[in-house]
C-alpha cells in the first residue's frame, strides 16, 4: 500500500490512498491512451485522433415509401420526415469509408430498403440496402467519401415500396477516419 510519498510503485498507480480501496492499483501505463486533457477542447482533439464512430437509429421506418431520416444515435419512435432534426455536424476533416445497416426485427412484405450518408442534404454514393423481412447486416463496399469539418452528416431512408410492418431496431453506423 502507496503511503502517499511515492504514487507510482513499480508500474502501478493507486486508485486511492488509505482506506479500504488503498491496496487497490490500476496499471501506471494504460496502452495507447493519451495522457488525460486539462481542458474539454483537449478532450475533443485527443478523441478525434481515433476517428468518430457514429450510430443512427429508430424503433422503426414506418410503412409508407415516405424519405425519412434517422436520428443520430437512436431514436424512440418512426424516423422523422424532416432531414434538418437529424443532421449531425461532422467535428473533423477526415474518410468515410464504411456504412453498415441491420434490423434487429425483420418487417413484413418484401422490399428493399436504402440507407444513404448524405452530406450537407445532398446524397453521396455511399449507400447500403436491408430487405425488409430480413434481420441481416449489409456493409457498404465502394469509394470512400472524403468529408471536412462544419459539414453535415444524416441518414436517408428510402423504401423500394411501401410495407405492411416496419423492420424494428434500426441502426446504420459509419466512422469518419
Amino acid at each position: 500500500m502507496s503511503d502517499g510519498t511515492n504514487l507510482v510503485q513499480g508500474g502501478i498507480l493507486p486508485l486511492s490512498v488509505g482506506g479500504p480501496a488503498g491496496d487497490a492499483y490500476a496499471p501506471a501505463d494504460p496502452g495507447n491512451w493519451n495522457p488525460v486533457p486539462t481542458t474539454e477542447a483537449e478532450g475533443l482533439d485527443t478523441l478525434a485522433l481515433r476517428g468518430s464512430r457514429w450510430i443512427w437509429g429508430a424503433s422503426g421506418i414506418a410503412t409508407s415509401t415516405t424519405v425519412r431520416y434517422l436520428e443520430q444515435v437512436f431514436g424512440a419512435g418512426p424516423a422523422p420526415v424532416v432531414e434538418q432534426l437529424t443532421r449531425f455536424q461532422i467535428r473533423r476533416t477526415g474518410v468515410i469509408n464504411y456504412i453498415t445497416a441491420v434490423h434487429g426485427v425483420a418487417g413484413v412484405t418484401f422490399a428493399t430498403i436504402s440507407y444513404r450518408l448524405r452530406i450537407n442534404g445532398i446524397d453521396t454514393a455511399m449507400v447500403v440496402s436491408v430487405i425488409n423481412t430480413t434481420t441481416s447486416q449489409a456493409t457498404f463496399s465502394g469509394a470512400a467519401v472524403n468529408v471536412s469539418a462544419g459539414q453535415y452528416a444524416s441518414i436517408s431512408v428510402v423504401k423500394s415500396g411501401a410495407i405492411a410492418t416496419s423492420p424494428g431496431d434500426v441502426r446504420v453506423e459509419f466512422q469518419v477516419q
